[in-house]
């Protein structure tokens, strides 16, 4: 990872006993700071780090800002030595569905879906990343609904995905079936010029197989 990994945000003491809502941030922390520690990854794996981010995210935590660091700790844990490992415990999935909410966020919900969209881009940049993403049409519209998301970085992420799914023939499909190219015309419209020419190429290799 290095240094583009992220330690999970610290939130002040607690007053009292901690409550099972604390018990599950401070793993989820615990987890996420682990992560970011070069060569520490496939060990937190393979000890049962994911299932155990998994577990908490998906069925323990209740509030928004616990499955953001679960999210955090997913993305520090996605390399290419554990990618088939995070993919077979439905990795995917388990994004998608953190995307989804809340439909329209508010400012505190940005970074958790930012981190989504980073996840699906480092997804779509590999063939088995590809194959998992296109192989339900829900959780493709799930990556592509992140561009409701105001913030500009969560929008170019999603679009960079986008450019990776239609720039290869086995994707390409299913990318524009599920809103690829509605999200490369807002992009050509709205973003920085080096994503502008990465959408034209994306346009120009669906043209070029009609």
């Amino acid at each position: 990872n290095g240094d583009d990994d992220e330690e999970a945000p610290t939130t002040g003491g607690t007053d009292g006993q901690l409550n099972g809502e604390d018990h599950q941030l401070f793993c989820a922390k615990a987890l996420c700071n682990l992560g970011c520690h070069n060569g520490s990854e496939k060990k937190i794996v393979d000890e049962g780090g994911v299932r155990a981010l998994m577990m908490i995210c998906m069925v323990r935590a209740v509030k928004q800002f616990t499955k953001q660091v679960c999210a955090k700790a997913l993305l520090n844990l996605l390399n290419d030595e554990n990618l088939v490992e995070l993919l077979e415990a439905d990795l995917v999935k388990v994004i998608a569905t953190l995307s989804k909410k809340p439909p329209l966020p508010k400012k505190e919900d940005e970074t958790l879906l930012k981190v989504c969209a980073e996840i699906f881009l480092k997804l779509s940049a590999s063939d088995i990343g590809r194959k998992e993403l296109i192989s339900r049409q829900v959780t493709l519209e799930s990556v592509f609904n992140l561009m409701r998301s105001k913030d500009v970085q969560t929008q170019s992420m999603t679009g960079k995905t986008a450019c990776n799914l239609l720039a290869f023939e086995d994707s390409q499909a299913a990318g524009v079936k599920a809103g690829a190219v509605l999200v490369l015309k807002h992009m050509c419209l709205d973003l920085e010029e080096g994503i502008k020419e990465q959408c034209a190429l994306s346009f120009f290799l669906v043209c070029r197989k009609e």
